[in-house]
């Protein structure tokens, strides 16, 4: 790395979900790079797509010597128009509070549009994040919102197992007031929100068989930070084997990014850009760009 930005990761979440040709929608992952703004600046990055419930026949896998067909992740979908988000002071806002029938390792996406009225002269900062049965990755995501500005689409990704006691999903949000204690609701509304669920074959069989999760906490814990450079380098993968014939993917991820001072100053530089790129098997299917301050969608 030949010099040293004032960026640093926060958090990152990679998953991956896997179906077969007759599925709409599947999920695999391997591998993202990123490179970072040059200054002091802050960034933030979310996955987005499109979703589909289209199912598929089960395929057969071995359990035991004994042949199980495990059928492909099964989506849920839900959506919600508008919702006022309160002040963390005020406790959290639950965007989403489903109960799902199905059991099972699951994936979750939840994308919005966070919006700033302008009530209020100052700038807001937002944050969520997806808790799923029993979550096993659940970090908060965050950015800032200008008045009278709007996030554009933006993601929270979960995952977790989904149980017998444990149906839930949750997409919990709360916002505050950036550099004042002082905070009115309801400043920040979300918008035009969805939230997409992918749960694997809950049988032994066919368990961590089609849905992938890691993240750079899991991985280094909570307190290690990635330095950002002026080159690619890998912040995370996600090893995954292909089984059930298996033949089609979709990728997830989000990864927020900080500076080392505080950003307010440069809110209206978008001179500077970060970048993320996904691989798949090694080859390079993404490649998002966006100013700083803002959204990254890869």
């Amino acid at each position: 790395m030949a010099t040293r930005q004032t960026g640093r990761i926060r958090w990152m979440l990679l998953g991956a979900i896997l179906a077969c040709d007759d599925a709409e929608d599947a999920v695999i992952g391997d591998a993202i790079e990123a490179v970072p703004p040059s200054a002091h600046e802050s960034a933030e990055s979310s996955a987005r797509g499109s979703a589909a419930s289209q199912e598929a026949a089960p395929l057969p896998t071995t359990h035991a010597g004994v042949a199980v067909a495990c059928a492909p992740p099964k989506l849920e979908h839900f959506t919600l128009s508008s919702r006022g988000v309160r002040c963390a002071t005020s406790g959290d806002t639950l965007l989403f509070d489903v109960e799902l029938k199905s059991e099972g390792r699951a994936a979750a996406r939840a994308q919005m549009v966070f919006t700033h009225s302008g009530a209020d002269s100052r700038p807001y900062v937002w944050s969520g994040n997806v808790l799923v049965g029993e979550p096993e990755l659940s970090s908060a995501l965050g950015a800032d919102i200008l008045p009278g500005g709007n996030t554009g689409f933006t993601s929270l990704l979960g995952a977790g197992k989904l149980t017998a006691t444990k149906r839930r999903v949750q997409v919990v949000t709360r916002v505050s007031s950036l550099g004042s204690p002082n905070c009115y609701d309801p400043s920040i509304t979300a918008s035009s929100a969805t939230l997409d669920v992918w749960v694997e074959d809950a049988r032994p069989a066919c368990a961590n068989k089609d849905v992938f999760a890691t993240s750079w906490v899991k991985e280094k814990g909570p307190i290690a930070s990635f330095e950002w450079g002026t080159s690619f380098l890998d912040m995370v993968s996600l090893p995954v084997t292909v089984e059930n014939d298996r033949t089609r993917l979709r990728v997830l991820s989000t990864v927020e990014a900080t500076p080392l001072q505080n950003p307010s100053v440069s809110f209206t530089d978008t001179s500077k850009l970060l970048q993320s790129r996904t691989f798949v098997g090694g080859k390079q299917v993404d490649l998002e760009q966006q100013g700083t301050p803002g959204i990254l969608a890869a």
